[in-house]
């Protein structure tokens, strides 16, 4: 087995995030429309996507203290009614197996369970060029606009994290992500865009970050848009092919293992690169370090770390956490 594959990731919830931090539970993530026959059948030409379009303020809709999720758990309760070790967000996660520039946590434990936020905003990168791909894939018209509503479409998460050599004791996370896109049968869909596509630049240094992404968000299929540049810059704009600059040229699929496996085989030949195990290995330290640190219910503190400084600066701080807090008192009930 795959040792990243070890974390186990079931979706148990959907909900839809608004901008006054409201949850609105049982609400699907959008369904890809008919333009799924570009990736589904590799044959077919693909029509240039024109990804130079002006994109609503909603791509830059953030939230803070988990928000939407405590709102979500208000409402719905745990699944099967049993209290996870651990609530916070998928974006958290993701900066532990695969680091960004710095990152900062707050950890609060209530009646036991610990709760995770993120103070850093996630990077925007090239979200714009993926919120137009996203669209196209994903509207239920040719003239529908791009969104413009202040909705986050967002899954629920348990993730299953074995922890010591034998593995026998195990963490139980509970979290949120955005969802981009599902099928007819509720398989979630990652739509990402990258420059020149899935080529050897991008299994060397995107796919690390992507797979963890993909499998901390129960995502089955992984959709690549491969773009152009500017025009006269990027060879392609150029003669003979005249494609048109930033624009969408080839659509590929890859289900998560297939995935995986690409990625795994690129990395192993670069070990000076992270491999899956460094993540999976910083997942576990993690969430034990937070246990073994914030004993205490009531108790909150402030983890902090940089990429060039990997070592966890801890600091007790009931104050830096106060709004947090009063999030958690707000939607969960103690016993």
């Amino acid at each position: 087995m795959e040792k990243a594959a070890e974390i186990k990731v079931e979706t148990i919830g959907y909900f839809h995030a608004h901008s006054n931090t409201s949850a609105t539970p049982d609400l699907l993530p959008q369904k890809l429309n008919s333009n799924k026959q570009f990736f589904e059948d590799p044959d077919l030409p693909v029509p240039f996507i024109d990804l130079k379009q002006h994109v609503p303020k909603i791509m830059e809709f953030r939230e803070t203290c988990l928000s939407s999720l405590l709102d979500y758990i208000r409402q719905k309760g745990y699944p099967d009614g049993n209290k996870p070790d651990f609530v916070t967000d998928r974006y958290l996660l993701k900066s532990i197996v695969a680091p960004e520039e710095s990152t900062i946590a707050q950890v609060i434990r209530m009646d036991g369970v610990y709760y995770i936020h993120c103070l850093d905003e996630e990077p925007v990168g090239n979200n714009g060029y993926r919120w137009v791909f996203k669209h196209i894939l994903t509207r239920s018209s040719v003239d529908d606009d791009l969104d413009s509503e202040p909705v986050i479409r967002k899954g629920v998460f348990k993730a299953v994290v074995p922890i010591g050599d034998d593995g026998e004791e195990k963490f139980t996370v509970v979290y949120s992500g955005k969802v981009d896109a599902i099928d007819d049968n509720n398989q979630h869909y990652e739509i990402k865009v990258a420059s020149g596509g899935a080529d050897p630049y991008f299994w060397e240094n995107t796919s690390y970050r992507l797979y963890w992404q993909a499998l901390l968000g129960d995502v089955q299929n992984i959709i690549i848009g491969a773009r152009t540049g500017k025009l006269k810059g990027d060879p392609k704009t150029r003669f003979p092919l005249n494609y048109p600059p930033f624009s969408i040229y080839q659509i590929q699929k890859f289900d998560q293992e297939e995935f995986l496996k690409k990625a795994k085989s690129t990395l192993k030949n670069r070990p000076f690169k992270r491999q899956f195990e460094d993540g999976t290995k910083d997942l576990q330290d993690f969430l034990e370090l937070v246990k073994s640190t914030v004993k205490e219910d009531g108790n909150g503190f402030v983890f902090s770390r940089t990429r060039e400084n990997p070592e966890w600066k801890i600091k007790k701080d009931d104050d830096a956490v106060a709004e947090f807090r009063g999030a958690i008192l707000k939607n969960i009930d103690s016993e």
